[in-house]
């Protein structure tokens, strides 16, 4: 964990904060998760507290799930997955697979990851694109580039649409490189933001810190301007 990125979870160690479930919002928090981390409530604590009116799907194997029954309050969606995720295929294989996005009821999803943290809430601006994270690959070709999943919106219908579009082309692809390819393939279904619209959205390697939802990454170094970190230790949450 870079180290202004742990100083700001850290704020959360003991935070209170309830995950409360409504189901008439039409927004949630996802992730997907095998491996009982310190960092792991702090990171759902993070995201809840960031993002008002979100429910929360946690996808966990049955330690993760024993290991936040102790360590989160309130009520969400706890669903069971019975692989380990022994390499990035599985995940790939899971994101990919029609039933997966059928089993989450809101239209406007945000996937997050342990490697990730909120700096404010999701607004209509980021969530007007079918399929909207930070940018990698790429970093300033338009039509080369590849949305990162690892901090990312995406819209349920387009996420079932584009599943039944996968075809053996995109086979050993990541997730996010296949929805990507997919969705800039198929215009007429879907629609995907710009390079700036992606870094006003996520931090990975490039973004926008004053009106980025969070960063993605925290743990692997990416980011190229280092006042992010610097200002990083300056927010309070």
């Amino acid at each position: 964990m870079e180290y202004a990125c742990g100083h700001y979870l850290m704020q959360y160690y003991n935070k209170n904060v309830p995950i409360i479930l409504d189901k008439n919002s039409d927004k949630c928090l996802v992730i997907i998760e095998t491996r009982p981390s310190f960092w792991l409530p702090l990171v759902i604590k993070n995201a809840v507290d960031k993002c008002p009116g979100f429910n929360l799907y946690v996808f966990g194997t049955p330690n993760v799930n024993k290991f936040l029954a102790n360590t989160l309050e309130g009520e969400y969606y706890n669903i069971t997955i019975n692989t380990y995720m022994r390499n990035i295929q599985e995940y790939n294989q899971l994101l990919t697979n029609l039933d997966f996005w059928s089993q989450i009821k809101e239209e406007h999803i945000i996937v997050f990851q342990l490697d990730t943290l909120f700096l404010r809430s999701p607004t209509e601006y980021h969530m007007k694109y079918h399929f909207n994270g930070a940018v990698c690959g790429n970093l300033n070709r338009e039509k080369e580039f590849i949305i990162n999943g690892g901090l990312s919106y995406r819209s349920k219908k387009a996420m079932i649409i584009a599943c039944k579009l996968i075809d053996d082309s995109y086979n050993g692809m990541p997730e996010d490189v296949i929805f990507t390819k997919l969705m800039r393939k198929h215009t007429d279904f879907f629609k995907l933001p710009t390079i700036k619209e992606c870094n006003n959205f996520s931090i990975e390697t490039i973004g926008n810190f004053d009106s980025a939802i969070g960063i993605h990454g925290t743990d692997k170094y990416y980011i190229v301007d280092k006042t992010i970190y610097q200002m990083l230790m300056k927010e309070k949450v």
